[in-house]
């Protein structure tokens, strides 16, 4: 028997047990294991298909927060660089927190210049603005401070020196400070700071020139300029807002140990 006639043989013999199962057990087995496979398939299938599904929400949500990030990245950049290259003269109102009006200016074409500003509730308060690109210099703490220290009417006063002058820029620098000769006299000096400070923020209610809705009882926040000189040491306590006196008295000993 050759090759041909074997296969032959094997062909009928499956086609023979196949005809046996089914008469034997009423049951196609061929056909229940396709269905099997089929069912597998599908079930295969399903999972591919979720798999699919998940993966592309993933991928799309991940694509959304990279272009959000980019377009966020972006955009600060870009403001960034205009504000670096044409910085706009009236975010000095919102450095000091306080309203004022342009009264006079003297700008080029690319709006560069010199701006004066008037307060709006305190038009004796005037201060200049210096605008160059992306630069700016002002005088308003300058003015704001030797406008309070004029007002002021007490026997203290007469302890404290004035260092002021006009710069090349035509912008006010104005200082108040004490001078001591040593350590004693430290402690009386910083109760004259705090004492020209508790003025300085009555005067700044009364007036209604920095507002800043979150400020605490005890805090100042008045902007000005004070510090005790000691022969060839500079002792500046009141160097943010938001300190109280306590605060102030500590960082008066703190920086005179350094």
């Amino acid at each position: 028997m050759d090759n041909k006639d074997e296969w032959k043989e094997l062909e009928q013999w499956e086609e023979n047990r196949k005809i046996e199962n089914k008469e034997k057990f009423g049951l196609d087995f061929n056909k229940i294991n396709m269905k099997k496979k089929e069912k597998r398939m599908n079930i295969f299938a399903k999972v591919l298909n979720t798999i699919g599904k998940t993966g592309l929400v993933v991928f799309t949500l991940i694509s959304l927060i990279l272009a959000f990030s980019v377009f966020m990245l972006i955009n600060v950049n870009f403001s960034n660089i205009k504000t670096r290259a044409n910085i706009d003269v009236e975010i000095v109102l919102d450095k000091y927190h306080i309203k004022a009006k342009i009264i006079e200016k003297e700008i080029d074409e690319h709006e560069n210049g010199k701006y004066i500003f008037e307060l709006k509730n305190n038009k004796e308060i005037k201060f200049t603005v210096i605008k160059k690109w992306g630069a700016l210099s002002e005088d308003f703490k300058a003015n704001y401070q030797k406008c309070i220290f004029d007002s002021w009417n007490d026997d203290i006063k007469t302890n404290f020196k004035i260092k002021e002058n006009i710069d090349e820029n035509g912008l006010l620098n104005y200082e108040n400070f004490i001078e001591i000769q040593n350590e004693e006299e430290l402690d009386r000096a910083t109760e004259y700071l705090i004492a020209f400070l508790e003025y300085s923020e009555k005067w700044n209610k009364e007036n209604k020139i920095v507002e800043i809705q979150w400020q605490k009882d005890g805090q100042f926040i008045v902007p000005i300029e004070i510090y005790i000189k000691m022969q060839e040491k500079i002792i500046y306590p009141y160097n943010t807002m938001y300190q109280t006196a306590d605060e102030i008295r500590n960082e008066v000993k703190r920086i005179y140990k350094q």
